[in-house]
């Protein structure tokens, strides 16, 4: 797969990365919650494969309860949840017994570094580049609407979803009739 690199560092805002912000090496924080977060997956598995029955995803939250200390939330999902930073998303399939990692997107503003400076970015991050690339271009947002079945088109919303029923939002002059 090949990238547009240029067309991603277009669409980032131009910014740099506040002063105050803590910029900790993705390595450094999977390393940390590896072992216990891959349990923690495998158990939302379990906990979960019993309410579905053919395909589900876990979406994991990274969240900082304290400063330096992390912590992973696991949400299980019938549809494909939307790619969005700081999120993971898992596909299991039952049929199969295999657990698939969709994507990983670290916070907004890694993201955004990491596509301003991709050619400087290790070899160890470089699956994580790709997963932020592949953001910035659409293939992600692609992908989930593909594995819901929905339109390349769309705009539908998760039933069930906070926004669902939400005054219609007009993108162009055509969905106004």
């Amino acid at each position: 797969m090949s990238y547009d690199l240029k067309k991603a560092q277009q669409i980032l805002p131009q910014k740099k990365i506040s002063e105050d912000a803590t910029m900790v090496p993705v390595t450094q924080v999977s390393a940390a919650n590896a072992e216990n977060g891959m349990q923690a997956l495998l158990d939302c598995v379990d906990e979960n494969i019993k309410k579905f029955t053919d395909v589900f995803y876990i979406e994991v939250l990274t969240r900082e309860d304290m400063p330096g200390v992390w912590r992973w939330q696991y949400m299980p999902h019938r549809q494909c949840p939307s790619p969005i930073p700081d999120h993971s998303i898992f596909k299991y399939s039952i049929k199969e017994g295999k657990l698939d990692l969709l994507w990983s997107l670290p916070p907004l503003e890694w993201c955004e570094y990491l596509a301003r400076n991709a050619d400087q970015v290790d070899k160890e991050e470089w699956h994580l580049l790709s997963f932020v690339l592949q953001y910035y271009s659409g293939k992600l947002m692609q992908l989930a609407k593909q594995l819901n079945g929905e339109r390349a088109d769309s705009v539908a919303l998760e039933k069930g979803s906070k926004l669902e029923g939400a005054q219609k939002v007009i993108f162009s002059p055509k969905d106004v009739e």
